[in-house]
This record gives C-alpha cells, sequence and structure tokens, in this order.
C-alpha cells in the first residue's frame, strides 16, 4: 500500500503542499531496524498508526506529525482526459 498526502508548511514554509509517497512496508522495515523491533511487530505497528491516521483524515479532522507537518484533506481539481 502506498500513501499519498500533503504536508502544509514543511521545514518552515509558511504555505505550499508537497505531494510525499511512503511505502508501508519500507517505513516497517526501518522502525523494525532501529526499534530492534521484529519485521511482523514493526509492521502491526505501522498498520495501527496509518489505520488512526487514515480515520481522523476520514473524520474531518488535521493529523499533526511534529516535525513533519499536518495531513490535511481537501478538494483537488479534476485531471483533464
Amino acid at each position: 500500500m502506498s500513501l499519498r498526502y500533503r504536508v502544509k508548511g514543511r521545514l518552515g514554509e509558511p504555505s505550499g503542499s508537497y505531494p510525499w509517497n511512503v511505502k508501508q512496508g519500507n517505513l516497517a522495515r526501518q522502525l523494525a531496524r532501529e526499534a530492534r523491533l521484529p519485521a511482523a511487530k514493526a509492521q502491526d505497528r505501522v498498520e495501527e498508526l496509518v489505520h488512526r491516521i487514515v480515520t481522523k483524515l476520514r473524520q474531518g479532522r488535521t493529523v499533526e506529525l511534529p516535525g513533519l507537518g499536518k495531513l490535511v484533506t481537501g478538494s483537488r481539481p479534476r485531471k483533464k482526459a
């Protein structure tokens, strides 16, 4: 699964949006390595985090990630065919 979100005000920028793609597997592997966790436990923790973030965003709430920025939902213009 790949997450796509927009981060507002990242790295001290007063405004703007930056699209990022983050893969859960890569995040879980890094967590396992840095926290010295079994891979399965790291994957479970990442999945729980993603679930909580998605739930809040679906409720229309903003999710703040200290040091990273805010995750917000919004509408985008339709793609032209």
